[in-house]
């Protein structure tokens, strides 16, 4: 039997450590690292593979639609040339959200930036769901991603008001960004590549309001556009985890 001192010292031990392995290094902790597999159960979702073109794997074929856009055997080609930039090599990109429920949503992108871009202090876009009313912007600096969420009021993931890891991409290889969001839950989902995915609580009364039903690689707010190669576009109606939309993309032959 242990005295009361004896475990009083074996909690203040317990604690310490649990500080030092979960608070000093920055990283998530551990049960967030081995995700569990999500159930696909009524899940419906889209993937563009873009194999020779923009249509999807799903049932109904949903098709970009597009100008002055390239396509090879496995991805999307953009120059970056704004669609209402003036020029005859002016591009358009888009693809139509016909449900357009945003409550639960998940994303992966798999993306490369043409060499050299973006530039410092100077954003491209990566996905932006929708054109005059625009409520989410996946947008890129230099190296790093910023998510610009727009509801009833507007915030950007990574934020000074939270604990996050800064989502820095390889600017020389592509890279997968996965997002997730269940606004019912108040949580916003945010996993690069390999690293480690990070949970966000978001304020419980944010809520969607306008949001326009296009799918686009750009931003009719600054006139910028994606400039650079995508191999794969995933969209799915439920809030999923990376694991689980792996699972998807590895079914479509895409891993």
């Amino acid at each position: 039997m242990y005295t009361l001192a004896a475990m009083k010292k074996m909690i203040l031990l317990y604690s310490f450590i649990l500080m030092f392995t979960s608070c000093g290094t920055g990283k998530i902790i551990k049960e967030t690292i081995d995700e569990p597999l999500i159930s696909l159960k009524g899940a419906k979702y889209d993937l563009w593979n873009f194999s020779n073109n923009g249509k999807s794997e799903s049932t109904e074929k949903s098709e970009w639609e597009t100008r002055n856009i390239m396509f090879t055997d496995s991805t999307l080609l953009s120059d970056g040339i704004y669609e209402n930039s003036g020029k005859f090599t002016s591009e358009k990109a888009f693809i139509f959200d016909k449900e357009n429920k945003l409550n639960k949503k998940s994303i992966a992108i798999r993306f490369r930036f043409k060499k050299g871009y973006p530039k410092k202090e100077n954003y491209l876009p990566i996905l932006v769901k929708g054109q005059y009313y625009r409520c989410l912007k996946i947008i890129a600096s230099e190296n790093e991603i910023k998510i610009s969420v727009n509801g009833n009021f507007s915030f950007t993931i990574p934020n000074e008001d939270i604990n996050i890891k800064k989502l820095k991409f390889n600017s020389t290889k592509f890279n997968i960004l996965y997002i997730s969001w269940n606004i019912d839950d108040h949580l916003f989902y945010v996993a690069l590549n390999n690293d480690n995915p990070q949970k966000i609580s978001i304020p419980k009364d944010f809520k969607w309001e306008k949001c326009g039903k296009k799918w686009t690689i750009q931003d009719y707010s600054n006139g910028t556009a994606f400039k650079g190669e995508l191999d794969y576009l995933l969209l799915v109606n439920e809030f999923l985890n990376r694991k689980s939309m792996r699972k998807i993309i590895k079914e479509n032959n895409k891993l």
